[in-house]
């Protein structure tokens, strides 16, 4: 009964590791897809508020990244 709780922990462990693993890609690949479209609009001359736009959501996600990061360092 106890091994298989331990079992039962560890792939809990390594679920939630594999599910942290996927977010993190996907905020990154998100992140550089906010910066590629800021880009784009200004090549095709889109309107300013829109790239503003994106480069402020680009920027608000760096900031927010750094504050985290700079917290569960500090609580872990």
């Amino acid at each position: 009964m106890k091994m298989e709780l331990n079992e039962m922990e560890d792939k809990d462990r390594r679920n939630q590791f594999i599910r942290n693993k996927a977010r993190a890609i996907s905020g990154e690949i998100l992140h550089w897809l906010l910066m590629a479209g800021a880009w784009i609009c200004i090549f095709f001359n889109v309107s300013t508020w829109i790239i503003l736009l994106l480069v402020g959501v680009f920027l608000l996600k760096t900031i927010t990244d750094l504050i985290l990061m700079a917290y569960y360092q500090h609580k872990i």
